[in-house]
């Protein structure tokens, strides 16, 4: 994983069984898992290409583009055009800026909130890096600019670059350049996907239909989904309430 705080979701208590053992056995980083090569003594441009295993090996470019900045959102915004009967690879941005920080404009055709179809513009944002995070929070709390027009959806995440540019990857020698070079590769996988998006994957189709049942079934809403509590952090001689 490129995600350094995946061990400690792992010991989310929402992800422990009664009997005290977990959903999942251990989280590796991607030094780590170099590292591990390297201890055993493997060479990774000699080791054979096999295929993954079932049901693992069927992905989407969806799936892909979620280790870039702005890939969740563009994945949910795909699967919102296929809603609508669009042809969903192409967004058709529309770049703007409100409260100092960008956004983009996309035009669904079709959708329907209530009544008859027509279209619909929904505004995004895409915040990488916590610093932005931090800022576009306390722009948008001061400025009514956020709210016209309104986003409708704000994708964040921790890591500048997306999970490209995570506390796990090597970060010896690496500038910009390199997390740009690692974006680029997603985007490749992406392109040359036979399902780009999330909702048309095989693999989970088999998944619903002969195991968990519908969406937000009993069994999904146990497996798949978890909950946030309020907890308090002491950080630095400050109390900190946050979500956990």
């Amino acid at each position: 994983m490129p995600c350094t705080a995946k061990k400690k979701e792992r010991r989310r208590r929402q992800l422990i069984r009664a009997d005290g053992s977990t959903d999942v056995d251990l989280v590796l980083t991607t030094k780590e898992f170099a590292q591990l090569l390297a201890h055993r003594k493997i060479n990774w441009n000699a080791v054979e290409e096999s295929a993954f295993d079932e049901p693992l090996g069927q992905s989407t470019g969806a799936a892909a583009i979620f280790g870039v900045a702005g890939g969740v959102l563009e994945a949910t915004l795909r699967t919102m055009r296929h809603q609508a009967g669009e042809e969903p690879q192409q967004l058709g941005f529309t770049r703007r800026t409100a409260c100092g920080m960008p956004y983009a404009s996309v035009q669904l055709h079709g959708l329907t909130e209530s009544g008859p179809r027509r279209s619909f513009t929904v505004n995004v944002a895409g915040i990488h890096g916590l610093g932005s995070a931090g800022r576009f929070l306390a722009t948008a709390a001061a400025s009514k600019a956020c709210s016209d027009p309104p986003l409708h959806l704000v994708e964040v995440m921790s890591c500048v670059g997306g999970c490209v540019g995570g506390g796990g990857q090597p970060t010896r020698g690496v500038g910009a350049d390199v997390v740009h070079a690692r974006a680029a590769a997603i985007a490749g996988v992406d392109h040359t996907a036979v399902w780009r998006l999330s909702c048309c994957c095989p693999a989970v189709h088999r998944l619903y239909n002969n195991f968990l049942g519908a969406t937000r079934s009993p069994l999904a809403l146990q497996l798949l989904h978890t909950s946030y509590g309020t907890t308090t952090h002491i950080t630095l001689g400050s109390t900190n309430t946050v979500k956990k």
